[in-house]
């Protein structure tokens, strides 16, 4: 028997465990696209931090917005600096209107401002400071009629801002303040370069709201030409939100027609409900406009007063005098006469007026069947009072204004007489074509508004309905309009 050669048997192969083939190359791939994303998304967090810091913290998009103004071509940025975050500052704003006009400029102009949660946050925001440095204003300004500028352009302003910021504390406030708004040298020039009026400063500082609460109104101070007016602390409405106490004068040159320096001095308070409650006081104590609670009515007082003592007017006739008057007054909008003291009096001119009558609804229809044309006469804030001119009974029906000259009056008599002959005749004692130029044509020009013509009994009837029917939305409006002043109401009137 052969025997088997000695040859070794090779295992058979053994894949358990065994390691599996790597490659260098994949696993750089790999590593790549994990570096590359997170370049990519270290690169979109570092560009929208740029952006937001940019945006929030650097002039760039305040210079882009004066640039994009700019390219109207009326407009010129000069020096802009600041940051939205913060406020801005602008060393010279150049604007006109239209290619041919001139250019008005504002100078050194400021606004800064801060929080405490972020600007636009509503737990707290802070007005550091918005001032305009000085400033040329071109314009067509006419301020030469001082005859028609109200009272209320005086103070009314100041009141609204003050009541809706009394209004509004109940808005969910931390902590709001106005450290300082400050306008100064600022010229009204017309396009002939001639000043019309100027303002040398106005200021307001001080104003405080913290924890929805009113800390503190703040000081307003007011200077230009030939007004100023300030604040002051005030005891009067202990009681009430805040009480100030505003102090001022219409010096002489005011407009161009104030003869003699006006006076004024106003109590100002809120009642709990936001109504205004005031004591003012004008012309040397002679007119007193009082509303010292919010159940209480607005009661007018004025004792002897004449317009011609503090204006330069051109025709003081035509215009009442001596006036003395007290009445109440509902608060609201539209307010109205309540009552009214008989015994108060007026002159126009020749004719001495009296024996007042609130104005109603029975006393329009009559004055409306005594002329043909059935005007329609309104009656809010309006009384009627008689006088004799010529042996004639003459009824004046008296609207009360805001204005300087306080009344406005038409004229009404039975049998009838032409408005202008009737107006000479109780103001001058003369027939019209008797009078100057210069009396004729105020004449003319008081009573343009008053004269209409005559009218159909249907026309005269739809248009009576259309009254009645406003009398209703004002009444509606009075009830919506609850708390606001009445003395923020500009009464009609045919006459001046």
């Amino acid at each position: 028997m052969s025997q088997m050669p000695n040859t070794p048997v090779k295992p058979p192969p053994y894949y358990v465990n065994q390691p599996a083939p790597t490659s260098s190359g994949a696993g750089r791939g790999c590593g790549c696209v994990i570096f590359g994303c997170g370049s990519i998304l270290l690169l979109l967090i570092v560009l929208c931090g740029a952006g937001w810091y940019m945006t929030w913290y650097t002039a760039m998009p305040l210079k882009w917005f004066a640039s994009s103004l700019e390219s109207s071509g009326d407009v010129k940025v000069q020096g802009v600096s600041g940051t939205i975050s913060s406020g801005f500052e602008v060393d010279e704003f150049q604007f006109r209107d239209g290619s041919n006009g001139r250019w008005s400029k504002l100078s050194d102009l400021k606004c800064k401002y801060g929080s405490t949660g972020g600007f636009f946050s509503s737990s707290g925001a802070a007005i550091e400071e918005i001032s305009i440095g000085s400033g040329v204003i071109y314009g067509d300004f006419d301020l030469s009629t001082s005859n028609d500028i109200s009272l209320l352009d005086i103070t009314s302003p100041i009141e609204e801002m003050w009541s809706e910021i009394a209004n509004e504390v109940q808005a969910d406030i931390t902590e709001f303040r106005v450290d300082m708004v400050r306008f100064s040298n600022i010229e009204f020039r017309d396009q002939s370069d001639n000043i019309q009026f100027r303002i040398d400063e106005v200021r307001f500082s001080g104003l405080k709201i913290i924890d929805n609460r009113l800390e503190d109104i703040g000081e307003l101070s007011i200077v230009v030409d030939h007004l100023n007016l300030k604040t002051e602390t005030s005891t009067v409405f202990a009681d009430s939100q805040f009480s100030r106490r505003l102090v001022g004068q219409m010096e002489t040159g005011f407009l161009g027609q104030v003869k003699k320096n006006i006076p004024f001095q106003i109590e100002l308070g809120f009642s709990d409900d936001g109504q205004v409650l005031q004591i003012a006081t004008w012309f040397d104590g002679k007119l007193e406009i009082a509303r010292r609670t919010a159940t209480d009515p607005v009661t007018t007082t004025v004792d002897d007063f004449s317009s011609a003592d503090y204006l330069d007017l051109p025709e003081p006739s035509i215009i009442p005098q001596g006036i003395q008057l007290k009445f109440d007054a509902s608060a609201g909008q539209r307010s109205s006469i309540i009552s009214i003291e008989p015994e108060g009096s007026f002159r126009l001119g020749q004719t001495e007026f009296g024996k007042f009558t609130v104005a109603n609804k029975a006393v329009a229809d009559e004055l409306r069947k005594n002329y043909r044309d059935r005007r329609i006469v309104r009656t809010e804030r309006q009384f009627t009072a008689t006088g004799t001119v010529d042996g004639q009974t003459v009824t004046a029906l008296v609207s009360v204004t805001n204005k300087l000259t306080l009344l406005d009056v038409q004229l009404f008599t039975s049998p009838e007489m032409p408005i202008n002959q009737l107006w000479a005749r109780t103001a001058y004692g003369q027939d019209f074509d008797q009078l100057p130029e210069p009396a004729r044509n105020m004449i003319d020009r008081l009573t343009r508004s008053q004269l209409q013509p005559v009218e159909t009994d249907e026309a005269a009837e739809e248009e009576e309905s259309e009254h009645e029917h406003s009398d209703g939305h004002a009444e509606r409006e009075e009830q919506e309009d609850e708390g606001v002043s009445a003395e923020h109401s500009e009464s009609g009137g045919g006459g001046r």
